[in-house]
């Protein structure tokens, strides 16, 4: 009985722990400008591309693909999972 009992506890602590975690947002707005600035580098488009092509190369290994919508200051929204390209029907080449 005991086991069964600190077995539920561990899992109801485990799985609390993991709502509050996924919960939380993971960075603070503004904090990616200065760890850029930090580092030297920018948010504007990479030397030598056009801001209105479809997809820039960021780094040697990096292709960012963008869309601009309206009007106003610019946003950056991330989404995706762990950045491993896509395989399969419908993976898009650059």
């Amino acid at each position: 009985m005991a086991v069964v009992l600190g077995t539920l506890i561990l899992l109801v602590g485990a799985a609390a722990g993991t709502w509050w975690w996924m919960g939380r947002a993971l960075f603070r707005p503004g904090t990616v400008e200065q760890a850029l600035a930090a580092r030297g580098e920018t948010l504007e488009v990479p030397p030598g591309q056009r801001a209105d092509a479809p997809s820039w190369q960021v780094s040697p290994d990096v292709r960012l693909h963008h869309v601009a919508v309206g009007e106003g200051r610019d946003v950056v929204v991330v989404h995706g999972g762990p950045g491993l390209p896509r395989r399969g029907p419908g993976a898009r080449r650059p």
